[in-house]
């Protein structure tokens, strides 16, 4: 596992670049063993924010590791559906944003009326793969129509 340093998003995309480009480009197989003090760079990339999933989409596309590396996303920009519609990106956690606003807004009413509220509010996930990414579109389209 490696931290990114998020405080600025040239260092993130730069930390991501390097894993990518330590991966080799052709990874070991059950026929050929790994190679002593030879360095394997990651066959998957898990990203916790919007920055670095589009980092990582743009580092394994420039270096050609399309296939060889796969990433699990988060959020749901137009970049990141269009990676996951690419295969680029194998999926991504999606957060419905107006939902959660909503949820912010009922609990701090709650605590101004009560005094008191949860300290844990639920908020629904929904995963996004190349499967279901038509029929999440179509919902997302939807909900943007009713706004």
């Amino acid at each position: 596992m490696v931290n990114i340093d998020n405080n600025n998003v040239f260092s993130a995309e730069e930390a991501i670049r390097d894993l990518v480009v330590a991966s080799p480009s052709t990874p070991p197989s059950a026929g050929t063993p790994p190679q002593l003090g030879k360095t394997y760079g990651p066959d998957m990339l898990i990203c916790l924010n919007a920055t670095n999933t589009i980092c990582a989409y743009q580092a394994v596309v420039d270096h050609n590791k399309v296939g060889q590396i796969q990433i699990l996303g988060y959020y749901d920009s137009d970049e990141i559906l269009t990676a996951i519609e690419k295969r680029v990106i194998q999926a991504t956690v999606a957060v419905d944003a107006n939902r959660v606003g909503a949820s912010c807004v009922t609990t701090l009413m709650e605590y101004l009326n009560l005094g008191r509220t949860s300290d844990f509010t639920p908020v629904s996930l929904q995963l996004v793969t190349a499967a279901n990414l038509k029929d999440y579109r179509a919902a997302h389209a939807e909900t943007e129509d009713a706004q």
